[in-house]
Order: structure tokens, then sequence, then C-alpha cells
């Protein structure tokens, strides 16, 4: 009999191992996965990035044109081609059909659209003063609870009954000896009921991970067996103490960083075509002011007569009707932003466009400042962020362009296509290495490096290298996340709980 015993200590200890080694191979599949977002559905493109978009007014000179609108009507032309003029000598004359109501509509416009530019400066404001929404990861203080390991294997209490089954601490390292369990054998007992445990921290008051119920029996007949059974945990042995789990707190407005780079980026839009209308219905508002009180056009130089033209074909034409010239041509003085400046050199094409009536021309960048300017631009490209420098291109003599007309001046630059934005929340330091987390080809979480660039608004970082935008991503933050986590694709939705 006591050799019988012994035999079915050393069943249960092969037993124990095994399932033990179970426990430890399967816990792995039981960790949840990370979810990763398709970084497509997260990058930005730059509305401003390699546009070359920059804005001016027209300059002149050594020349002067004379261009009549459709409120005009000539008398009579008191200069010919090759007649030299002083400053201040009649050029035409002419008759005027603006009315006192022509010019009050000219002054509403202009102040309807400085009213629609101090709202969008205040929404701007607004806009502004906003926080992304952020779930920050909080760290409860669980100072509190002090664990002591217990050796195991560690019988917490049971007889090894079914109705009061032992209930054991075990882990990778017990030793499950035969002559450990050689006292709990009951004597004349066909079956021993053992749960063994695997708990946090191998302590009596940590949580349990995992549990698995074990039969045991015997009989002269058949021998020894084992079979699993499904083992109820009392209360008592279930109880541990539990430390808070790390936990996102949300902070900031309602809005995403995306959402309120996408509301400042329409707004700033939205301000810079307001101020460039009032510039353009300023101008014609003083123009119309200048014809309604005084009906002849002076010369504003010295110079020749270049030439003179049938009023009705020229302005149908586009032309001026009187040219003075004294040796010159057209400018428009810019602003590069500093961002460009490795783009764009002096004697660089660029093409020039009118907003008043669309004349299109080309210039060249003649010069560009080596000093930043002291007042930042929206003419420089949008980005009130960075510094731009001053530079003036130059425009021939015979283009068709008015003195005071705005403009749009653009670059002959391509884009660069290698780069893009994502939200800087994705994108981590430690120890001076930059990094984000990524799905693997084995579909595994990956630590990786990226090389980035600018930051946009203060919400978006450029990623150079490191990471494609067909790649996965996850929110780089949460006990889970780490290298060799099994990922999950999941959508933006998910993402943000919209």
């Amino acid at each position: 009999m006591k050799n019988k015993k012994r035999l079915l200590i050393i069943i249960i200890a092969a037993v124990l191992v095994i399932a033990i080694a179970l426990i430890l191979i399967f816990k792995p599949f039981s960790r949840k996965t990370v979810n990763v977002y398709p970084v497509s559905d997260l990058l930005m493109v730059d509305m401003f990035e390699d546009s070359g978009a920059m804005e001016g007014s027209v300059r002149s000179e050594g020349i002067q044109k004379v261009f009549v609108s459709d409120t005009q009507k000539v008398n009579e032309i008191y200069v010919q081609k090759g007649q030299h003029v002083e400053v201040g000598d009649a050029l035409l004359s002419y008759d005027t059909t603006l009315t006192e109501i022509e010019l009050e509509r000219a002054s509403l416009a202009v102040k309807k659209l400085e009213l629609e530019l101090n709202e969008a400066k205040a929404e701007l404001g607004k806009i502004s003063a906003l926080v992304p929404s952020s779930e920050v990861l909080i760290e409860p203080d669980n100072s509190w609870i002090h664990y002591e390991p217990v050796t195991t294997p560690y019988l917490i209490k049971g007889t090894g009954t079914e109705a009061d089954p032992m209930y054991f601490i075990v882990n990778s390292t017990s030793l499950l000896k035969p002559s450990f369990f050689e006292e709990y054998m009951p004597e004349g007992a066909s079956s021993l009921y053992v749960v063994l445990l695997e708990r946090e921290h191998d302590a009596t008051n940590g949580a349990i991970t995992e549990s698995f119920g074990l039969i045991i029996s015997s009989s002269e007949e058949e021998g020894f067996s084992f079979k699993p059974f499904s083992a109820e945990i009392p209360a008592d042995i279930e109880k541990y103490d539990k430390p808070e789990e790390p936990y996102y707190e949300h902070r900031g407005s309602d809005y995403s960083a995306a959402e309120i780079t996408a509301m400042r980026v329409e707004t700033e839009t939205k301000i810079r075509d307001l101020s460039r209308q009032i510039q353009i219905s300023s101008l014609e508002y003083e123009k119309k002011t200048k014809e309604a009180t005084d009906n002849v056009v002076r010369a504003t130089r010295s110079g020749t007569v270049k030439e003179t033209r049938d009023p009705e074909a020229a302005y149908k034409n586009g032309e001026a009707v009187v040219e003075i010239s004294d040796g010159g041509g057209y400018f428009v003085d810019v602003q590069i932003s500093e961002l460009d400046l490795e783009k764009i050199h002096v004697d660089d094409t660029v093409s020039i466009m009118s907003y008043t009536d669309g004349t299109s021309v080309e210039g060249t960048i003649s010069k560009i400042s080596d000093v930043p300017s002291q007042n930042s631009s929206m003419g420089g490209g949008g980005n009130v962020n960075v510094s731009y420098y001053p530079a003036t291109v130059s425009i021939p003599e015979d283009a068709n362009l008015k003195e005071g007309d705005l403009v749009s001046v653009t670059r002959n630059a391509s884009s660069d296509t290698t780069t893009f934005y994502i939200e800087t929340m994705f994108v981590r330091q430690e120890k001076g290495e930059t990094f984000v987390y990524a799905a693997g080809e084995d579909g595994k979480l990956e630590k990786r490096t990226v090389v980035t660039g600018k930051n946009m608004y203060g919400s978006y970082t450029q990623i150079k290298e490191g990471l494609n935008d067909t790649d996965l991503i996850a929110f780089p933050y949460g006990k889970n996340v780490r290298s060799g986590s099994q990922t999950t694709e999941a959508s933006v939705s998910e993402l943000y709980n919209y």
C-alpha cells in the first residue's frame, strides 16, 4: 500500500508539472492585443508646404502707364509718341460716369469686408486658445500594497476532498517532489482534489492569474488516473489587494489636434483671402474717388512718351492708353519663408498673376535679403511661426501690369512627397531617441526609430525617415504597448471614439 501511495505521489507530481507548464505556455496568448491604426488615416499635409505662393503689390520705377476703366471716356490725349514730358504735365482728360451711389457702394463693400475680417480674426483667437483633446495616462500610487512572496508550492487550505479541495500556490520553479504530497494523501481515499493557483508576486494577497483543477483517482482494478475539473475558488482565497490600474484622464477641449489644425488652417485661409479682397476693394475705391474728383491725368515722372493708343482698343486689349518710360520696369516686394530659402534663389524665374484682372506674366527674383523681416507676413506663405526674408521680383516694363495691383508670385518648385506629418502624440522621445511603435511584418509591435523634421502648429510632427504612409502605428502609451505584443488593426474612429 505504501508503494502504491508513493507511485500515486509521483504521478501527482508529474501531472502538476505538466499543468504548470500548460499554464505558462498558454499565458502569453491571454495578453490583450494592441490596436494599431493606418498612418494614411492619421497623416496630414501642410497646406502651405512647398506651395511657393507669395503675394505683393506692384510698384514701378522709371515707367508710367495710364489705363482707363469702364467708367471713363477719354476726351483728349495731350501728348504724342516720342514727346518728352516733365512731372506734372497733363497726359489726357476724360469724362466720368461715376455717381455718388457707386462711390457709396464701393465704400460699403470695403467696410463689409473689414467687418468679416475682424470676425475671422476673433474666431482665430478662440481656435488658437483651444487645447487639443488628449487622454493622459495616470499612474496611481499603489505604495500601500505590500506583497510577501511565499515558498512554492504553498498550500493555502483544503483536505483534498471534492467538498474541500487542496489549494496550492505554484509557479514555474515549484519543486513538486513526491515526498511533499505524501503527507496530504488521505488514508484510504480513492481520489484527491487539487487546485493549482498562480498568483501575482507568488503572494497570498496577489491576484490570481491562472487556476487549474485536477482530480487524481486510484483503484485496485484500474490503477491511477487523473482528469481536470472546474474548481470553484472560495471568496476568502480569491480575495486580494487590488492595485488601482493606470487609467487615461481626458484633458483639453472636445476637439482633436487634427480638428483644431483644420479649423485653424481654414480660418487663416479665410483671413488671407479677406485681406486680399480688402486691398483690391480699397484700391478700386481710391481709383473711383480720384476719377470723381479729377478728370485730368498728369505725368508722375519725367521721361519719353513710349506709346499712345486708341482708348477703346486699349481698354479691350487690357493695354495702357499712354506709356512713359525713362528706363526701368515693374517690381514686386515679397517675403520668402525661412523654410524655402534653400529652394528659391536669385535669378530664379517666377510666375506673377494680378488679382485685379487676371493678367499673367513672368518675372525674376532679383534680390533676397540676408536679414529677416521684423514682422511676419501672411504674404510669405501663411505660416506665422517662421521668419520671413524680404525679396524683390523684377518684371519687364512691357508687362501689362498696373502700379498698385495686388499680385500672387509663384515659384517653380516641386512638392516634397517623401515626407508627411502625423500627430505629435504618436511620436515618443526617450534618452535622445525619437521613435514610434509600429506593426512589423509579423504583425507584432516593434519600436521603430524615426527621423523627424518641422513641427506644424504644435500638433503635428514631420516624419522624414523610418515610417511610411502604408504602415500601422499604435498610440505609444499603455501597459500592453511594448515590443513583441500582438497587434490588431483598428479604425481611427475607435481611437477618437466617434
